[in-house]
């Protein structure tokens, strides 16, 4: 086997949790048909506790074939003497262990690990896990290693990082599109009066509505001053000059009127 421990290790890993999937949906079905077979509804339950029977008896043969595929892995950590591995705690600390026997783990601590680094130096690793590094499985760290922010994290974390990074690139694209839309650079909008009421014109769609409506029908009802910085904010919006863009809202009104 020529390949590196991270990748040995990647690879026992994933059999690993596959194998720990097996084993919960193996205890899963034993509990139910238990259950069902000691109750008042075992006749109720007897083609679905037969199913499951032959399922019981299928995932025993999975697990013990999931071990047979798992020995080459361990048997090449054992042949090369073992190498360095590190942990990451997920329930608790969320330190970066050496060990999972460490004092200040706990039988109920969980664990995450960390096979992209197997193989590493122990400096490499505290450097990688930075503030994350447990002090009392890596006593050498520098001070200034265990300060720095860690490059270490669960595939959990990197998965919700993953979704933070893609939530914020839609609100970025979502934003970048309401500013090229919208009538003014920054985005905000220009309050004009129509009727004596106030309105806020955010989009340059409705501002050349707005524009043409009412040159088209209410040309009193609206200043030449509003219309004119609308006009203005709707060229510069479309790299247009002032008066380019007045001709083509004139134009537009006028095919309103007819």
């Amino acid at each position: 086997m020529n390949q590196t421990p991270a990748e040995i290790d990647g690879a026992l890993y994933a059999l690993m949790r596959e194998e720990q999937s097996l084993v919960n949906r193996l205890a899963q079905r034993q509990h139910a048909i238990e259950n069902w077979t000691n109750g008042t509804m075992a006749r109720y339950y007897a083609d679905t506790i037969k199913e499951y029977e032959a399922e019981v008896e299928a995932l025993h043969e999975q697990i013990e074939k999931m071990a047979a595929q798992k020995y080459p892995y361990t048997a090449e950590y054992v042949r090369r003497g073992g190498w360095t591995r590190a942990w990451l705690v997920t329930n608790g600390n969320g330190h970066v262990h050496k060990e999972m026997e460490c004092s200040t783990c706990y039988p109920t601590t969980e664990f995450f690990w960390l096979t992209e680094v197997s193989g590493k130096s122990e400096e490499e690793i505290v450097d990688l896990a930075g503030e994350r590094a447990c002090t009392i499985c890596y006593p050498s760290a520098p001070v200034e290693k265990l300060s720095q922010p860690t490059r270490l994290f669960s595939d959990e974390e990197k998965s919700k990082a993953e979704r933070k990074a893609e939530r914020e690139r839609k609100a970025t694209e979502k934003e970048a599109k309401r500013i090229a839309n919208s009538l003014t650079e920054d985005g905000s909008p220009i309050v004009v009066k129509a009727f004596g009421w106030d309105e806020k014109l955010t989009h340059q769609k409705t501002a050349m509505t707005w524009l043409t409506d009412h040159l088209a029908f209410y040309p009193d009802s609206v200043s030449d001053e509003d219309v004119n910085r609308v006009v203005t904010a709707l060229a510069t919006k479309r790299g247009l000059s002032v008066e380019e863009m007045r001709a083509e809202v004139d134009k537009k009104a006028a095919q309103k009127r007819r």
